[in-house]
């Protein structure tokens, strides 16, 4: 009895010994290789780029981890929503595009954005560099003449859309280096309903119209949020609000039962400063400029002051206020796009207040745009004359930007 007591005491402390070790090691796995969705539990800063020039590639993540990016928001290489170029935009039908996009997915220029998207995950990993996969365009999310935005028209481009964000999940939902799929991109349907983006009273009725009609923003989330868990459960998913998203759209965005969702809006307000083609040197920040926030009217119509008090109510009221709703907390909100172009007066300035104001609410953020080759406004190395084409980080606003990185 007593040999036997004692063999029994050493295989129950085999067991305790094997048991201590499987869970030492599996907590050192997860350190090592934490579970997605804990990235965003402390505060992501970084850029969004578009990238794949080739040799230029390595150059800029090079700098990206010297700047001390922690993520990057990586559009989808090449539009998956470009017709056959044999065929004009405009001349095609419902069937021609259902046609066409019918064979996307087994297609050449599909599996080469692929690949492409392969290799720069693969370089933003080599440096310890998260990324968010975001297309510019989805299938049926534009097009001309009466097939525009049919996204938004027919549930069968749901369908299309959740099949592609189907592939890439089964595609990255085991990379540990791909922490988030933005869904889409500036969602913007309204802006064909002639709507005032400012006008409440409008915006809201039409909200209650489309409720449940393929137009509806919350029932194209809900079914292709759907389609990616039934291949991967664990990579979070990122959804904003419609009119491109704004904040103030938000109160329209109902929030999924999902705990590894993230929430997302972009701020260019107001638009008639930012953009330079608009302000054509007419305001600067801080001061007075017009107050309406969005784009859809080019007429200045009242005009405000503006300076880091305004932006706090106009940016970050909307986003705080919905948070309280619906008990979001700040580290499931994220700021995708924000910039002023270089050109403007008070570029740096603007820049410096909307991120301490992001900074101050915790949100994660990454600007725009990070070494854009085709469309530069925004590339905060270039500085802020009209013909500058030299990057540096001692240019204004990328001395703000590295501020609000720690450096």
């Amino acid at each position: 009895m007593a040999s036997h007591l004692h063999h029994s005491s050493i295989r129950v402390n085999w067991m305790v010994v094997f048991t201590l070790l499987v869970l030492h090691h599996g907590y050192a796995f997860a350190q090592k290789h934490p579970s997605k969705i804990s990235h965003w539990d402390r505060t992501l800063r970084g850029a969004v780029y578009s990238g794949y020039y080739g040799d230029g590639v390595g150059a800029d993540l090079n700098a990206a981890r010297k700047y001390g990016f922690d993520v990057v928001r990586l559009f989808f290489p090449g539009s998956t929503d470009t017709p056959k170029p044999t065929v004009m935009p405009g001349a095609m039908t419902e069937a021609d595009l259902r046609d066409w996009d019918s064979q996307y997915f087994e297609s050449d220029r599909f599996k080469t954005a692929l690949q492409t998207l392969d290799k720069t995950i693969a370089g933003c990993a080599a440096r310890n560099i998260r990324v968010v996969i975001s297309p510019g365009l989805v299938p049926g999310s534009h097009g001309k003449g009466p097939v525009r935005w049919r996204l938004y028209r027919k549930w069968w481009w749901h369908d299309r859309l959740g099949e592609f964000w189907k592939r890439l999940a089964m595609r990255y939902g085991d990379n540990r280096n791909v922490i988030g799929y933005l869904l889409l991109n500036e969602p913007g349907f309204e802006v064909t309903q002639d709507l005032k983006f400012d006008d409440e009273a409008s915006v809201s009725g039409y909200y209650k119209r489309i409720e449940d009609t393929p137009g509806d923003l919350n029932a194209i989330y809900q079914k292709t949020i759907a389609a990616i868990r039934s291949v991967d459960t664990t990579t979070p998913i990122i959804i904003q609000p419609g009119q491109f998203g704004r904040p103030q759209a938000l109160r329209y965005l109902k929030p999924i039962d999902d705990d590894r969702v993230i929430y997302c809006f972009h701020w260019y307000g107001p638009w008639l400063y930012t953009t330079f083609r608009k302000n054509k040197g007419r305001w600067k920040y801080p001061g007075d400029a017009p107050s309406h926030l969005s784009g859809d009217s080019d007429a200045p119509g009242p005009i405000a002051h503006w300076d880091i008090h305004r932006l706090r109510k106009a940016m970050a009221k909307p986003v705080r206020d919905w948070q309280s709703r619906h008990k979001i907390p700040s580290h499931r909100i994220y700021i995708g796009e924000f910039g002023a172009d270089r050109r403007v007066a008070g570029a740096e300035r603007w820049l410096d207040d909307v991120l301490t104001i992001i900074e101050e609410n915790g949100w994660h953020w990454t600007y725009y745009m990070f070494r854009e080759r085709e469309w530069n406004a925004m590339d905060q190395e270039l500085g802020p004359g009209q013909d500058s084409t030299k990057r540096s980080e001692n240019q204004p606003g990328m001395r703000v930007i590295l501020k609000h990185l720690g450096n």
